[in-house]
């Protein structure tokens, strides 16, 4: 199998081919390789590894190995017993402590703490969504003064973990793709994952009516020990900022949600992180 990334302005697959060496596939392959070391050496049987063979410049592609398995947005609609599903979570939850725990950890010089991570959103917030997405960021930012100094985990992260790149196979082990690599918080990755537990895409599209469970609470309890973001202090930070990133996505490019399903998604979003920024005291 090979993969052959795509990025915006370069969207068709010959203009990727074209384009040659990229550092950020290099980057990717490499990750793939150290996630493959790390789960080989933990001898964990829940999990596996797509297993990276090769580099090729001249197209830019990552030749692997296929893995027979499909991402869990599908395992949860179709062939797993329900019971099974919080051993998968579970068995994620540890694939992430792994890959976290590649890297030295350390916090990087430049990374400003969690105000630091809402000022930038600010940024990129600006000019998109409407008024209270901007209000509640003021309040987060607020919220988040007494707490700048909070301690977090830094060091190696997946960078893009959500369901579609993480793969159950038929024996229900767990493996991930698409990594994108950075040194950087690490309960951004747990963040950004159990807010893709609690807001599937029905739940967004029908305003809440749909697809929240006390399953999924489940599931998220058992993610969060085993990733070992259970008690983290700075963690209900990092989803609150997480949550406001997704309704940005949504307002700035719908992130697969339906145009039409955008004023339901706004609505469930604008309710969901006041709660968090009120908690938080902002």
């Amino acid at each position: 199998m090979v993969k052959i990334p795509r990025w915006p302005g370069i969207e068709q697959l010959q203009d990727a081919i074209d384009a040659g060496e990229q550092p950020s596939t290099v980057a990717e392959f490499q990750a793939l390789k150290s996630i493959a070391a790390a789960v080989a050496a933990s001898g964990d049987p829940g999990l596996t590894m797509v297993e990276p063979i090769a580099y090729i410049p001249e197209i830019n592609g990552i030749l692997m190995q296929r893995l027979e398995a499909r991402s869990m947005q599908r395992t949860l609609r179709f062939g797993v017993r329900r019971r099974d599903l919080e051993t998968i979570f579970a068995r994620t939850g540890r694939l992430v402590s792994l890959i976290h725990g590649i890297a030295p950890t350390g916090r990087p010089a430049d990374s400003g703490g969690l105000g630091a991570s809402v000022a930038r959103l600010a940024v990129e917030a600006e000019g998109v969504g409407p008024p209270e997405l901007h209000l509640l960021l003021d309040r987060l930012a607020t919220a988040t003064t007494s707490y700048d100094s909070i301690p977090e985990p830094f060091g190696n992260l997946h960078g893009d973990l959500n369901m579609a790149n993480v793969l159950v196979d038929q024996a229900a082990r767990v493996s991930v793709i698409d990594p994108n690599p950075a040194n950087g918080p690490q309960l951004e990755d747990m963040a950004r994952f159990l807010g893709d537990i609690r807001f599937p895409r029905q739940r967004l599209a029908s305003g809440g009516w749909l697809g929240a469970s006390a399953a999924r609470e489940r599931w998220a309890a058992e993610f969060e020990a085993a990733s070992g973001a259970e008690g983290e202090p700075a963690l209900p930070f990092r989803e609150a900022i997480e949550l406001a990133r997704r309704w940005l996505r949504i307002e700035a490019e719908t992130s697969g949600v339906r145009r039409i399903a955008l004023l339901p998604a706004r609505r469930l979003l604008g309710r969901e992180f006041r709660l968090r920024v009120e908690s938080l005291g902002g």
